[in-house]
Formats: C-alpha cells, sequence, structure tokens
C-alpha cells in the first residue's frame, strides 16, 4: 500500500471518526431539544391556562366595569335631569322673588282700599244704628202714645206675627180685650190674621198696604172694633 493510500485511508478513518463523533452529537442533541421541548410545552400549557385564567377574570372585571358605568351613566342622566328640574324650580323662584316688590305694592294697595272699604261700611253701619235706634225710640214713644190713646199693647208670637191687643173699647166691659195678629214681610206688605172678634178689615188693610201708615192703620182697626162694641 502506497503511502497515498494509507494517508487516504487514515484521512477516511478521520473522517468517519469525526461522523461518528457528529452524529452521537447530533442524537444527543436532539434528546436534549426533545427534553427541552417537551418541558417547554407542559411550560406553555400551564401558562396558556393560568393567561386563561387570568383572562376569565379580566373580563369578568371588564363586565363589572361595563355595568359600573352603565349604572353611574344612569345616574348622571338622572342627575342631569334633577339639576334642570332644580334649575327650572330655581328660575321660577327668582321670577317670584323679582314680582315680589311689584306683589308686594298691589298687596299694601288692596289693603288700604280694603280699609278705606272697611271704614266706609263702619260708617254706613253707624248711620244705620243711628237711625235704628232713633226709629226704635219713636216707636218708643208711639207705643207710650197707643197704650195712653187707645189702651193698645203688643205681644211678640212664633213666625214674626205682632199681636195687637186694644183694651176700653166697649163702653159696657171696658176691660174686654181685642186683638189681631199682624206680619210684614221684607216688601212692606201687611198681613192679618186671628182677628176677635172678626172685622171687615180688608179695606183698612189695603189701605195699610199702600200707604204704608202704621198708626192709621192702628186707628181704623180700632175704630173697626169700637163700631163691633157698640152696634
Amino acid at each position: 500500500m502506497s503511502s497515498i493510500t494509507q494517508q487516504t485511508c487514515a484521512s477516511f478513518d478521520d473522517l468517519s471518526k469525526e461522523l461518528d463523533a457528529m452524529t452521537h452529537h447530533l442524537q444527543q442533541w436532539s434528546i436534549q431539544q426533545s427534553e427541552i421541548l417537551e418541558r417547554g410545552k407542559l411550560g406553555h400549557e400551564a401558562h396558556f391556562a393560568e393567561c386563561h385564567q387570568k383572562m376569565e377574570e379580566l373580563a369578568a372585571q371588564y363586565k363589572s366595569l361595563l355595568d359600573k358605568r352603565r349604572e353611574m351613566e344612569e345616574q348622571l342622566q338622572r342627575d342631569y335631569s334633577e339639576e334642570d328640574r332644580l334649575n327650572q324650580h330655581i328660575k321660577q323662584l327668582q321670577n317670584t322673588e323679582n314680582r315680589l316688590p311689584e306683589k308686594l305694592k298691589e298687596l299694601k294697595k288692596q289693603l288700604d282700599d280694603k280699609g278705606h272699604s272697611i271704614e266706609r261700611e263702619r260708617d254706613a253701619l253707624q248711620r244705620i244704628k243711628s237711625r235704628r235706634d232713633e226709629q226704635q225710640n219713636r216707636e218708643a214713644v208711639e207705643l207710650s202714645f197707643y197704650e195712653k190713646q187707645f189702651g193698645l199693647s203688643f205681644e211678640f208670637e212664633q213666625g214674626n206675627w205682632l199681636r195687637c191687643c186694644f183694651v176700653a173699647v166697649s163702653p159696657t166691659s171696658p176691660k174686654s180685650i181685642y186683638s189681631f195678629c199682624v206680619k210684614v214681610d221684607s216688601q212692606k206688605t201687611y198681613t192679618v190674621k186671628e182677628c176677635s172678634p172678626d172685622v171687615n178689615y180688608e179695606k183698612v188693610l189695603a189701605e195699610v198696604n199702600k200707604t204704608n201708615d202704621i198708626q192709621k192703620f192702628m186707628i181704623s182697626m180700632r175704630a173697626l172694633f169700637v163700631k163691633q162694641a157698640t152696634e
């Protein structure tokens, strides 16, 4: 074997050894990589599960935040509506406040007018009272005159009737009572009832309703009783 052949074989053997070593190294590296990949896969699955759980938690938090945001938006809407209502009310109050001076002035004028009206009514009532007192005094004088001159007395009965009683009518029985009931309404219309003894007073009644002369009416009624008693 020539030296060149020996050298070639030696180089081939060296290459084969190097290839074998490299193959072994590659095999070892492949095994290592497989183990690394397997461990990486297991770690990745664990990390994926953790991330998935974290994402679910984040999604739940996100949903809760969305619900909270919706509630806050609804509350804000209600607050805005209440604020608008309060602003409207405040505006109304301000308008009322602005009108208060004018309203107070108007009320003061109304009170002054009412006070003047009350004063006028008080004066009118005082005049009416004075006239009534004068009328009562005149009536008292007239009643006293009737009692003395005609033996006339009065009794008030139910229903605003006035019973008029005469004595000293009959010469033979001066203590005998001749009476009748009379009433006058708001229209100054006279009505007579329960005339005892009964006399024909229709003409006399018509006359008093025409003239409103009560004194003449009393005298005429007594004259009818006198005529009845002396016939």
